[in-house]
């Protein structure tokens, strides 16, 4: 038996949208597995910026990674590859998802551009900021 099943959740992500942002760090790990039902892939990728000692007591960034990739639908090939992997010697700025889509490194590079995030724009950021070239993700990314 499934704990939530999927329109639930997806039900529940759009009511929390537009308050992302308030989710206090003690709780990104919760919205992340909820994410997880829906898209195990994308919330393995979003698990990657938590750090478990601001987490709730009760859960950890490992719990949250088990959880993520043990949900139907995960690609054991979701990766966080920050090494030369093309012929043009540049680094992927962000985690990505496994695709079919032969431009989706240009997206996932054009996603981790400041200029893609309005609150890194209304904070005059440039470069790259999702995550950063050091893998941080910063406060306007989200």
């Amino acid at each position: 038996a499934e704990l939530f099943d999927k329109s639930y959740v997806k039900g529940e992500q759009s009511a929390l949208k537009d308050s992302k942002d308030s989710v206090e760090k003690a709780w990104k790990g919760y919205s992340i597995c909820n994410e997880a039902i829906i898209d195990p892939n994308n919330a393995w990728i979003e698990a990657q910026s938590l750090v478990s000692r601001q987490l709730d007591p009760g859960l950890s960034k490992s719990q949250v990674l088990f959880w993520a990739s043990t949900r139907e639908g995960f690609s054991t090939g979701t990766t966080v590859d920050l090494h030369d992997d093309d012929a043009t010697g540049t680094v992927p700025d962000r985690p990505v998802a496994p695709s079919n889509n032969k431009n989706s490194g240009a997206t996932t590079k054009r996603l981790a551009n400041c200029s893609s995030h309005e609150k890194c724009v209304a904070e005059n950021l440039a470069g790259s900021c999702c995550p950063t070239h050091e893998g941080v993700f910063l406060r306007c990314c989200t």
